[in-house]
């Protein structure tokens, strides 16, 4: 019977639009109960070009935007003119209600590990990550400047609120976004790799250097150190900040690896590596790394790692070379590092850092 009323309606108004629009909007409730009925016609708000401001507002539950679809970024989209993190905040994790903590969920292209996704997603779903550090280097006379992102995780108290989690294996993630300078003068989103490790422990990152291996490998390196029940570790890690390996973790060597050993002192040890980076002769870019052990007082073979493009990490030559041979074969290269500061959690206030990219230092 409705279905009639609403045609004949239809009919009386014929062409006149605007006539029509009022009347639309006086029947609107006789449109919606067509509407529920099942019938096709939907709402005659549809048939004018009109929304029905009911059906068609009805509010959605609206994730964090998420502006990354995947990890070698439509970069046109990504472009600014002052480089800071407010700018590195919206072009890698989008629009966000709080402007210093990003929450974010993982995308389809961005491929985590599992057990890396267990030990840093928060306990309401999300990454809690912010804006550490903005590291500027050149690469073939190019300005770049990579922003380092820590997330922190969070796990919910007795009373449900999320607390920093700061136990001893609480380790944050680590991930990097890469901008490049434009010969426009713009700040672009080349590359980005959100989450790509964990480093430190108690909730905090450990403190860290840039080290410039060569002059299209440019890494950030972590020294961590662990102990329990008599064993001791300390391990530095280097990871890539420039767009080719961008994230990589490329070396990692256990600078000291100790045991006290039982009740008798039995089976206890002690071993102390130091690396040295030695200048090519060879015409290839990256150099090759000499690492030095001595166990229990005794020196070891020296070991040579060499880059390796395919695998993105030093990897062991398969020969072992004399220290006396590496000597001859190769002088020690002086590598530029710059020592930089802990990275704060976000209820501190930032420490100085590594040369950072501010609206101050960027020159247009």
């Amino acid at each position: 019977m409705k279905n009639y009323i609403i045609i004949l309606i239809l009919m009386f108004i014929g062409a006149n639009e605007v006539s029509a629009q009022k009347t639309i909007e006086k029947i609107g409730k006789a449109a919606e109960v067509v509407n529920t009925t099942g019938n096709v016609i939907k709402s005659l708000g549809g048939l004018f070009g009109k929304k029905n401001k009911k059906t068609d507002s009805l509010p959605k539950q609206k994730g964090v935007e998420n502006p990354i679809e995947n990890k070698e970024v439509a970069t046109v989209a990504n472009e600014g003119r002052v480089m800071d993190k407010m700018f590195v905040a919206k072009a890698v994790f989008g629009k966000q209600k709080n402007e210093t903590e990003m929450l974010w969920k993982a995308n389809s292209e961005e491929k985590i590990d599992d057990e890396l996704v267990n030990q840093v997603v928060s306990a309401d779903g999300y990454y809690h990550t912010v804006v550490s550090e903005l590291i500027e280097f050149e690469v073939n006379g190019i300005k770049n400047v990579t922003a380092l992102l820590i997330t922190y995780n969070y796990s919910k108290d007795e009373k449900g609120k999320l607390r920093k989690n700061e136990s001893r294996a609480a380790s944050p993630g680590i991930g990097f976004a890469n901008f490049m300078k434009t010969e426009e003068g713009n700040w672009q989103l080349t590359k980005v790799n959100r989450l790509a490790s964990r480093v430190g422990s108690n909730g905090e990152v450990p403190d860290f250097e840039r080290i410039d291996i060569a002059s299209d490998l440019n890494c950030i390196s972590f020294t961590e150190s662990y102990g329990m029940g008599g064993q001791n570790e300390t391990h530095q890690s280097f990871y890539a900040i420039n767009a080719d390996y961008l994230g990589k973790r490329i070396l990692n060597i256990a600078l000291l690896e100790s045991w006290d050993g039982d009740e008798n002192s039995k089976g206890a040890y002690k071993i102390i590596r130091t690396f040295k980076m030695l200048e090519n002769n060879t015409g290839i870019n990256y150099p090759d790394i000499l690492v030095n052990e001595i166990k229990n007082k005794k020196s070891q073979p020296t070991v040579l790692y060499t880059f390796s493009k395919e695998k993105a990490e030093y990897i062991q030559k398969t020969k072992v070379v004399g220290a006396e041979v590496a000597a001859k074969k190769s002088n020690v290269k002086k590598v530029a590092s710059t020592v930089v500061k802990k990275a704060t959690p976000p209820a501190m206030k930032p420490k100085p850092a590594v040369k950072t990219a501010s609206i101050p230092t960027i020159k247009y």
